[in-house]
């Protein structure tokens, strides 16, 4: 049995003492698990059950000078748990073929105190069809889903040394993840399913084939999957995500796809070890509802925040000696798709912006190199009670200026002139000691 706490949270703040504030988001989650495992010469039984808790602070804003006319604000906590009983068999049919199958019942609950928002029936979730406020009492349920997520999956050896694998399952997703790209900070919010959010189902498709070449010198394999996804959320054109007291009139949910190819070949014996990959992989989203202000980017497929088509990916680990070794990695990807403003024009005094076709443009494409020199503590002393490692490192050895995202700033109807934010673009050096008894 394994018991855990986890949390998640960020903070904003302005310094300015007349117009300064703090912004706080947070989410914790203590959670439980249970695994058991009953083995016979055929078949490995695993079961078990697991169950967490959520407990969200969606946001709360407080100005630091109560004089500057700024207002206090804190959008109402949630509450949500969520459980999941599992069962899986692993066996052989015969020398060759390897069959392993499962199933998962899941199931989440969001419950009170809280208020849920009501709108007039037949018209778009909008703040002007806003029509009441229904409220709950503590521990009174507002919404609960449940969900069976079967998952199978097949080995065949073709010969000793190679072996195709396909496989399937699906899966149910209580917590969506909101990611605005082109915010000035790398905010995200987590939104639970709820009254008006259902959760993502996703079913997944895999096939590959797996080979060891030269005599378990080098591994190698490709493998190709499709996920098709029900449910996926994302946010309207100008939303608002932070302190959002309507937040369901800004968020819609729709249909995801993606699909790629992953190959790796892996060096696992001699004095230098390492693997190269490559892999191809698209995240699409289509938000299609049955009017304008219902659907994201006219109806029609666009590429989701994490659309990175092109990934490759190389590390390695050279002996110098008994106890010194050189390692490193180099790591490039497609840059992130942005939606950028394209021009503006005012109107009765204000100033309104075009933008692109969402996610229509990309950043700049994401590479970095990482190097460092090992000494590991000497192993072949029986008497030594623990092992130390010394490791020299430089991350980001050219100091590129990966950016996360591009802003613009600029009075409205002057020039808006484009700035990248890079989270890090120096050369990073580090020295560290770590010890394992």
């Amino acid at each position: 049995m394994v018991a855990g706490y986890g949390s998640y949270d960020y903070q904003v703040s302005n310094k300015n003492p007349d117009l300064g504030f703090n912004l706080f988001y947070k989410i914790s989650y203590p959670s439980v698990k249970a695994d058991f495992i009953y083995q016979t010469d055929k078949h490995k039984f695993s079961f078990g059950a697991q169950g967490t808790y959520y407990g969200f602070e969606p946001g709360t804003f407080k100005p630091v000078n109560p004089s500057a006319g700024l207002d206090y604000v804190e959008i109402e906590k949630q509450q949500s748990i969520e459980g999941a009983l599992f069962a899986s068999d692993n066996f052989s049919i015969s020398e060759k073929l390897n069959v392993e199958g499962g199933v998962r019942l899941s199931a989440f609950r969001s419950f009170g105190p809280g208020s849920v928002n009501i709108y007039k029936p037949g018209l778009p979730i909008e703040v002007s069809n806003y029509d009441s406020t229904k409220s709950y009492k503590s521990g009174e349920n507002i919404k609960t889903y449940h969900g069976l997520e079967p998952r199978f999956s097949i080995r065949y050896s073709l010969t000793p040394n190679s072996s195709i694998k396909m496989g399937y399952n699906r899966i149910y997703q209580y917590l969506h993840l909101v990611t605005n790209t082109t915010a000035v900070t790398p905010v995200d919010i987590w939104q639970p399913s709820g009254y008006y959010f259902k959760p993502q189902m996703a079913d997944q498709y895999s096939i590959g084939y797996f080979r060891n070449l030269k005599k378990g010198q080098y591994d190698f394999f490709v493998e190709s999957y499709y996920k098709s996804i029900n449910n996926i959320l994302d946010f309207k054109d100008g939303a608002t995500l932070i302190l959002n007291k309507h937040i369901e009139t800004d968020l819609l949910q729709g249909k995801g796809t993606a699909y790629g190819i992953e190959t790796q070949l892996s060096k696992v014996t001699g004095r230098l070890n390492g693997s190269v990959s490559y892999a191809y992989s698209r995240s699409l989203r289509t938000i299609a509802g049955p009017s304008s202000s219902e659907s994201i980017n006219n109806g029609k497929t666009y590429p989701s925040n994490f659309d990175q088509p092109h990934a490759v990916n190389l590390s390695w680990k050279y002996a110098i000696s008994r106890r010194y070794f050189f390692t490193g990695g180099f790591t490039y990807r497609t840059g992130r798709p942005i939606t950028l403003p394209l021009s503006g024009y005012t109107t009765d005094g204000l100033y309104v912006t075009n933008f692109s076709e969402r996610n229509a443009y990309r950043i700049q494409d994401y590479h970095r190199l990482d190097l460092a020199i090992v000494l590991e503590g000497d192993t072949f002393k029986r008497k030594r009670r623990f092992q130390g490692t010394w490791t020299f490192s430089i991350y980001n050895v050219y100091g590129r200026k990966n950016p996360y995202t591009v802003f613009f700033k600029g009075a409205p109807g002057s020039t808006l002139i484009p700035y990248q934010l890079a989270i890090l673009g120096s050369v990073l050096p580090s020295l560290s000691y770590s010890v394992k008894f």
